[in-house]
């Protein structure tokens, strides 16, 4: 039977069948539940394992539980789909794609700029936090991959996926015809998909990408916010394939 309440802890914080929690896991341990000795906690790895741990020690700074058993969670969408989304001016918004897109099942997670791009910082430590905590909300052990900001222009020149993988570049100067669910492969295995900022992509980077075999991809009539267009394309992908 799964305990109650929910933890993240990288595997670096296991060892001989105890883990010790992070700091901010364990603040929250401490002073948000006041869990006590004797406790049991679920714990997840991000990387796929999900363990019941037995709460031993509670200090102000220092947290750990002893692992009595380990167990693999099937939450996982069968296909692996990788979603880049453009900064955006307004920070909550992204903020939001972020959480969303670790509830839908995301496998990999890219921040993009672009020409039309309004906003170029990014708080790496929030965003991790935000996905750390869809995490555990969600019920998944594995942690999406967060990349680092990245130029459209270097996300176009990755190499293309292997045999069973799809990429698409979401863009509303399409039409029906190239409709998401037109272009998607039926069988695809993974997916990396696109999204443009405000206004979207700029007709030369679509360019850019149909000369590096990128697929374009209409979403529909309504026009979406950007976060929107995203967090639709990936649950569309994966609801589609799993």
């Amino acid at each position: 039977m799964n305990a109650k309440h929910r933890f993240y802890c990288p595997p670096s914080c296991f060892s001989d069948k105890h883990v010790v929690f992070p700091e901010d896991e364990a603040r929250h341990a401490v002073k948000v539940l006041r869990l006590a000795p004797g406790d049991l906690v679920t714990v997840v790895d991000g990387v796929g394992g999900e363990f019941q741990v037995r709460m031993e020690t509670l200090a102000k700074r220092t947290v750990i539980g002893a692992v009595e058993s380990r167990s693999t969670v099937q939450v996982e969408p069968a296909v692996q789909v990788r979603v880049g989304l453009a900064l955006l001016k307004q920070s909550a918004r992204f903020e939001t794609f972020l959480e969303k897109a670790v509830e839908l099942g995301a496998h990999e997670i890219i921040p993009l700029t672009t020409s039309r791009s309004e906003a170029s910082s990014f708080r790496r430590a929030r965003a991790e936090a935000i996905m750390v905590s869809a995490l555990k909300q969600s019920g998944r052990s594995v942690l999406p991959v967060l990349r680092d900001v990245t130029r459209l222009e270097d996300a176009l020149r990755e190499p293309p996926p292997t045999p069973g993988g799809a990429r698409l570049l979401a863009h509303e100067g399409t039409g029906p015809a190239s409709h998401i669910r037109h272009v998607l492969p039926a069988d695809a295995s993974h997916v990396t998909v696109l999204i443009g900022p405000e206004g979207g992509f700029t007709d030369e980077e679509v360019q850019a990408g149909r000369e590096r075999d990128w697929t374009p991809a209409w979403l529909g009539a309504r026009r979406l916010r950007a976060e929107t267009a995203a967090m639709a394309a990936l649950g569309f992908i994966i609801m589609s394939l799993e």
